[in-house]
């Protein structure tokens, strides 16, 4: 009938080394060695307690060795009744000393070579996040997610995979940034690499066996001012090629300015362009080597049906 107090106490305040309380059960093959279950009014208090003031602690303050399990489960927590608690907390508190080299928690299996590391399952989530951070309100040189290899050959299965190969509606991946101004949204940088050769890409869109919809689509209405697509650098900029043999609707450049009252639906500019008979230097060169154009066929087919003056 006791109801507070100690049932067992174990001094030993003055021992340095050794165990204070050592159990042994080799030979058990079934039931449990420490067991603590009928509590049912448990509030404030816990469990179990463990508790250490110590700074120096080498090794581990807590450890749990099930080195032989090659199947099953080494330590399970089991919440069916979860709601608004959390099931497993690693706090620091108020601690802010963590450094670069520190680590909250941390997984350590740097000699396996398959398998999954951490396995969250989540079939029946329908709202909510399987995984979310939150924070980085001040954040400036560090990061939310870091994700690094120094892998020198990595397949086409990628270093990051999303398959999401059941979406037919939706989005699989948005990206929100409503307060950007001058800065970038999403940067693909090779940094000072130089090492990209033909058949290389630094950005792939892949959609080989679609047969209509838009493969790109840039919505920016009320641009007024900016550019849409800007391309920056040397030699062959856009090359567009195409595998069509062509229908009558086929079109490989399409452009449609229908409401433009003033300014250009196309402006070239080469004011410092040089050029010779040896060098065919040239603004716009078309060509075909096609045996097959008849007379009804143009190169070049401008109208103007509805013109009243102009060229």
């Amino acid at each position: 009938a006791m109801t507070n107090g100690m049932m067992v106490f174990v001094e030993a305040s003055k021992m340095a080394t050794g165990r204070n309380l050592l159990l042994q059960a080799g030979a058990m093959t079934e039931g449990t060695i420490v067991e603590a279950i009928d509590n049912t009014a448990l509030t404030t208090g816990h469990l179990l307690h463990l508790k250490s003031t110590s700074a120096d602690i080498i090794s581990e303050a807590i450890t749990v060795e099930t080195r032989k399990v090659d199947s099953g489960t080494g330590m399970k927590m089991s919440l069916d009744d979860l709601t608004t608690g959390v099931g497993m907390e690693v706090s620091t508190n108020v601690g802010n000393a963590l450094t670069n080299t520190g680590a909250v928690m941390r997984v350590a299996a740097k000699q396996v070579s398959a398998g999954t590391v951490v396995d969250i399952g989540v079939d029946q989530l329908s709202t909510g996040s399987a995984v979310k951070l939150t924070g980085g309100n001040g954040m400036t040189t560090g990061h939310l997610m870091h994700i690094s290899s120094t892998s020198p050959s990595v397949t086409s299965d990628g270093l990051v995979r999303v398959v999401a190969d059941s979406v037919s509606t939706g989005t699989v991946a948005p990206f929100s940034m409503d307060a950007l101004s001058t800065g970038t949204g999403i940067r693909l940088s090779t940094g000072a690499g130089n090492g990209l050769r033909s058949g290389g890409t630094v950005l792939s869109l892949e959609a080989t066996s679609q047969r209509s919809g838009t493969l790109l689509d840039i919505s920016a209405n009320a641009m007024d001012r900016g550019v849409g697509v800007r391309v920056k650098g040397g030699n062959t900029l856009v090359h567009l090629t195409t595998a069509s043999v062509g229908v009558a609707a086929t079109k490989v450049v399409r452009v449609d300015a229908d409401l433009l009252e003033t300014g250009h639906v196309v402006k070239i500019s080469a004011d410092a362009l040089v050029g010779d008979g040896a060098t065919h230097t040239h603004i716009v060169y078309m060509k075909t080597t096609s045996a097959a154009v008849t007379a009804e066929s143009k190169l070049i087919w401008l109208r103007g049906t509805a013109m009243t003056n102009g060229m």
